[in-house]
Formats: C-alpha cells, sequence, structure tokens
C-alpha cells in the first residue's frame, strides 16, 4: 500500500519593514512548510495562516496532526476528496493541497494549469504594497523597492491618516501607475468614506478594499450607490462565496488560495465571479513564491494580481519568483 507520509516545520520569514495594517503590525511572519514523501519523492506545500479568520499556529499545528493521520492510507485523489470536506483551517487545507495537487500531477505528467483545464499561465504584473508608515519614509520605501516598475500600488490605509497617505503616496505615483487602497476594514460609516472619496476623486485610484468589517455590508451600499470609486472585497469572501450579496455591494473580490482553501475551490469561486460579473484580483497573504507559485497557474482567469508575498521578505527561501512575475520553469 503506498503511505501518504506528512511532514511539518515552522518557517521563520523577517519582513523588509514593519508591516503595520489598520489592525496589527509585525516585523516577522511565521509560517508553516508541509512536506509529503510520496513514492521516495518530496513535495512541498506552504501554510500562511492568518488570525483573522481564527487561524493561529497552534490550532494548525494540531489540526496538521489529526488530518495528516486520515490521510495516511488514502490514494492521492482520496487525499484530495477528503480535504475538500475537512474542518480544518483554510490555510492549512491549502497546504495539504499544495503538496498533493503536485504529486498527482506528476503521476500523471502535466503541469497544475493543466490539471483545471486552463492556458498557460503567462508572465504578469503584480501591485506592490506600501504598509501604513510615517508619510515621511514612503518616498524612500518607493526609491528602495523600485517600485516605478509595478503596474500599481497597493497602498494600507488606517481611518485617521488616509488622506494624506493617500495624497503622499500619489504624488509618488508614476505616470501610467494606478492606487489600489486597502482599509482591511478600518472604517465605520459609509458617509465617512464617500467624504474621503470625494477629497480624492481626481487622483489615480483604482479602487479602495475592503473598508468597512464584513458585517457591515449596508455602509457598502451607500458607497457604491455614489459611483465614485470601485469597492473591492477581500474579508467578505473566504471559501464561501455569498455572490448576490457581493456583487450588490462591490465589484471586485480579491480571492487568495489562504481563504479558499486551495486552488480547487479558488477556480470555483473565480468561475461563479465572472458569471455575476465581478472582476477578479489574485491576492495572497505574506507567503514565499513557493505557495504564490501554485497561485500563478490558475492566472489565466485572473484581472490583476496582489503577488507580492515574497517581495516583502528580507529574503525569499525559495527564489521562484522573478521581480515582477513568477517563473514555472524554476518549480
Amino acid at each position: 500500500m503506498k503511505i501518504l507520509n506528512f511532514g511539518i516545520a515552522e518557517l521563520h520569514l523577517p519582513l523588509k519593514v514593519n508591516w503595520k495594517l489598520s489592525r496589527n503590525e509585525t516585523t516577522e511572519k511565521v509560517n508553516l512548510i508541509l512536506c509529503l514523501e510520496y513514492q521516495g519523492r518530496h513535495f512541498f506545500g506552504e501554510v500562511a495562516f492568518n488570525v483573522r479568520y481564527g487561524e493561529t499556529f497552534k490550532n494548525s499545528f494540531d489540526q496538521f496532526h489529526l488530518f495528516s493521520r486520515k490521510l495516511e492510507k488514502q490514494s492521492l485523489s482520496e487525499g484530495l476528496l477528503l480535504l475538500k470536506e475537512a474542518d480544518i483551517n483554510n490555510s492549512l487545507k491549502c497546504g495539504f493541497e499544495q503538496c498533493l495537487l503536485k504529486a498527482i500531477c506528476l503521476e500523471q505528467r502535466i503541469s497544475v494549469h493543466e490539471f483545471f483545464s486552463l492556458a498557460k499561465p503567462e508572465p504578469i504584473s503584480t501591485f506592490f504594497t506600501i504598509p501604513i508608515m510615517p508619510l515621511e519614509q514612503i518616498p524612500l520605501y518607493y526609491k528602495n523597492n523600485n517600485l516605478d516598475r509595478y503596474k500599481g500600488i497597493k497602498l494600507k490605509v488606517n481611518r485617521t491618516d488616509a488622506y494624506n497617505l493617500i495624497k503622499k503616496t500619489c504624488s509618488n505615483l508614476g505616470p501610467s501607475q494606478q492606487l489600489l487602497v486597502d482599509a482591511n476594514e478600518a472604517f465605520e460609516s459609509g458617509q465617512e468614506l464617500i467624504d474621503l472619496m470625494m477629497t480624492v476623486k481626481d487622483m489615480p485610484i483604482l479602487c479602495f478594499e475592503q473598508p468597512f468589517p464584513k458585517e457591515l455590508h449596508e455602509e457598502n451600499l451607500k458607497v457604491t450607490e455614489k459611483k465614485i470609486f470601485p469597492l473591492m472585497a477581500d474579508e467578505s469572501i473566504e471559501d464561501i462565496a455569498h455572490f448576490d450579496h457581493l456583487k450588490s455591494g462591490f465589484d471586485y473580490i480579491n480571492v487568495k488560495t489562504m481563504k479558499t482553501g486551495g486552488l480547487v475551490r479558488a477556480v470555483e469561486i473565480i468561475k461563479e465571479a465572472k458569471e455575476h460579473n465581478l472582476k477578479v484580483m489574485m491576492g495572497c497573504m505574506i507567503e514565499t513564491s513557493l505557495s504564490m507559485s501554485y497561485s500563478w497557474e490558475i492566472s489565466s482567469l485572473v484581472d490583476i494580481f496582489d503577488f507580492d508575498g515574497p517581495l516583502l521578505l528580507k529574503k525569499d527561501p525559495y527564489e521562484f519568483m522573478i521581480p515582477e512575475y513568477l517563473d514555472l520553469e524554476s518549480f
């Protein structure tokens, strides 16, 4: 009998800067790396757990040990089916799925995108994120990271300093760049956001991402009625997507495999979003290029990309990423 033998290890990832959002900040990300040993080969997956979704190091680690035992005597395809219904963290699901998918594709002598009957991915241009920081530091951050080479800039904001952060960042944008403003649920009032939008309505802003907490959907509706800037859902969509709800308050959705539980569910959600005329950004947590190289495999389905996770690290331990795009041949 073929045995699916899984291992797990901590991965400490120091960041280039203090990663400050409206709700928290950190200078280091701790992820988990899963390894599937199967028929003398090793297949790797990454788990970028996120406390916003109730995921912690401890519950991810505990769930790994319980679920990996259930997988041991399954076939690869049986393991993938069992994973779909597993009551475990979505990011952990994603890590397991990456391992299983890679092993399945090797057995079948196909690539991951061929597994999904998708076109071969092409080089893509990613947005690059500026975390919340003192205004005077933004030009230096822009220069040190050569941000003028990216398609656009994603800016983290909070309620109190949003206008000044947007204005300062826009003054550094190149002539063809756009700004994506990411509030991470920082706002509470639709009118407050409308007032902000009116003050920046002439700036090159693509959209505002998740301005309100998930439960304040009525505030989204107040903003979308004004049609000043489009809105993008992030925290409002995980592995479950209520599209009647989403399409009423958003123009884009941000799909992350760590939220959906892997590529299988991500593909389903992206295709359904397109049926509802929603545009799709494929995003990431702070992940290495190991994980991002899986996400890139389904990039032909997606409109825009936020694949900068590995670029935010002091050192990407896998180095599958070439600046601005991913190189499949090295994976």
